[in-house]
């Protein structure tokens, strides 16, 4: 394994990446706007709600997708350079199946609707609580499941086919749309506009993506088909996604109940506001690593596919670092200025979220190292381990909840899933060093690193004044990432980076070119 092919997958991953980033920011800007008109509108309590919801949303929509998504990008990118007749009718397979689970959890749904208990339960009970939060809007959770599920195959697809560039328009289109379409409908109908909004903007994305695949497929000359091997590719699609299910059953149903729980205690949705607008501030956070983590898994699908372990193995350890040095400048930036921010972004009574929101901050580079290593063993056909792995997760995170959360609400469960979460990292390293002989004596250096910086951006937090804690900010994300590009990254990538640079500033002038043209033709 020479240095050239090792760090190729490098420069890969950073290609891939930087057209999935610049796609993200655009759409993030107006996702944001959209989250900031929708919690100042609605309050902290309807804000609560308004996260428990979507849990519960989230919850369905995974059995409905089934793991079909992962399943999709990891064969379609495994048979991209080696078969590309089976991509058709694996295409074919997963829209099959997947249309086919959406429309029975949703007829599931409403069957429960019909059995649901009646609400003269005790309302400090989890189900009752869940019940009044979603029986006003059952049709909308419904509709959002079947639309999520649809939507969320269709990327898988896309990814797989490694079309990178088609999100930058969709997230752009996606991003105009969604501050008009959240503010005008949150405004008129309050929290059943909010979710609409949601639906809207979902329905819209689904459309461009199925633009977008058809389009991919037509120019690979692939038709999509249910025939000649659509019983072998189902099993076989099957026999990816079920672990891979059951691994998103180890995590999400105790998140959600978890939620549920904790809305069960005094003050309790307001409690779940405090955790949804801290998971809407530390998103941002997230569009970087997020977008490098959906090209980590065709990329590597490919080089397992073509039986190259040396060149998987050095893509490993790339990856991982990758997404760690991607989420570090954004979660010390936010982390020192987290409560200037709530106050500025969402008014003063969301200050009290700053412990909260600080420490899901922190998550994002754990969660940043679990996509990595989550992608990793996809890519390696090794999800029943992953599933494994959630296990370890689920039993650490009930146990620490159970307790925290009485004593502390908000904060217990932050923290539970903060301690959780640290130890099935580290156990998640383990086996990737077994497993694949990754070296973490190069991921030292980085650890202490960002332990400093942690601790440097708490301390702006807690003890500069707001109207110096922004520039505190400033310059301290500034200082990380003069440091990592000075220190972390290699010179290929840096040389990928500059080269993204060079053509949004050669678009940039293009642009300047043709509007002076325009001013001067008048």
């Amino acid at each position: 394994m020479t240095d050239t092919e090792t760090r190729s997958i490098s420069g890969r991953i950073w290609r891939g990446t930087a057209w999935t980033s610049g796609a993200n920011i655009l759409a993030r800007i107006g996702t944001f706007l959209g989250n900031l008109a929708i919690i100042r509108l609605l309050g902290l309590d309807l804000t609560g709600q308004l996260g428990l919801i979507e849990s519960w949303v989230g919850l369905i929509t995974m059995f409905a997708v089934f793991g079909l998504n992962l399943a999709a990008t990891k064969y379609v990118s495994q048979y991209l350079e080696t078969d590309r007749e089976r991509i058709g009718v694996i295409t074919g397979t997963v829209l099959f199946w997947g249309g086919a689970l959406a429309i029975g959890v949703c007829a599931a749904g409403y069957l429960l609707l019909l059995n649901l208990p009646s609400p003269g339960l005790a309302p400090d009970t989890i189900w009752s609580t869940v019940q009044i939060t979603l029986g006003g809007y059952f049709w909308l959770v419904l509709a959002l499941v079947m639309m999520t599920s649809l939507r969320q195959l269709v990327a898988g697809i896309v990814y797989g086919l490694h079309a990178f560039r088609v999100f930058v328009w969709i997230n752009l289109a996606v991003g105009l749309v969604s501050f008009p379409l959240s503010y005008g409908l949150t405004a008129r109908y309050a929290l059943a506009g909010a979710l609409g909004s949601r639906l809207s903007i979902g329905v819209f994305e689904l459309i461009l993506l199925a633009i977008a695949l058809q389009g991919s497929l037509r120019r690979l000359a692939i038709r999509i088909s249910i025939k000649n091997g659509f019983f072998h590719h189902t099993r076989q699609l099957f026999n990816f996604s079920l672990p891979t299910l059951l691994g998103q059953l180890v995590v999400n149903p105790v998140q959600t109940f978890m939620l549920s729980f904790l809305a069960t205690q005094p003050n309790g949705l307001a409690q779940v506001g405090l955790i949804t607008t801290g998971q809407r501030l530390s998103s941002l956070t997230a569009f970087l690593p997020g977008a490098m983590a959906t090209t980590v898994m065709p990329i590597l699908s490919t080089e397992w596919g073509r039986g190259d372990r040396a060149s998987f193995q050095q893509g490993v350890l790339s990856a991982l670092r990758m997404l760690w040095l991607s989420s570090l400048p954004g979660v010390v930036f936010f982390l020192a200025a987290t409560p200037t921010l709530l106050s500025l972004l969402y008014g003063p009574e969301f200050v009290v979220a700053t412990t909260v929101t600080a420490t899901l901050l922190v998550m994002q580079l754990l969660i940043a190292i679990n996509e990595t290593g989550d992608r990793i063993l996809a890519a390696a056909g090794r999800m029943w381990l992953s599933t494994a792995n959630n296990l370890i997760w689920l039993v650490l995170f009930l146990g620490f909840a159970l307790i925290l959360i009485p004593q502390a609400q908000a904060t217990g469960y932050v923290l539970a899933y903060l301690l959780s979460f640290t130890i099935y990292i580290c156990v998640q390293l383990g086996w990737l060093r077994q497993l694949f002989q990754l070296p973490l004596r190069p991921l030292v250096p980085l650890v202490l690193g960002t332990t400093l910086l942690i601790v440097l951006a708490y301390l702006i937090m807690s003890f500069i004044p707001p109207p110096w804690q922004l520039l505190g900010a400033v310059l301290l994300a500034g200082g990380t990432l003069m440091v990592l590009w000075r220190f972390f990254l290699l010179e290929i990538e840096r040389q990928a980076i500059g080269r993204y640079l060079n053509q949004i500033n050669a678009v940039s002038s293009i642009w300047v070119r043709w509007r002076s043209g325009r001013q001067s033709s008048r």
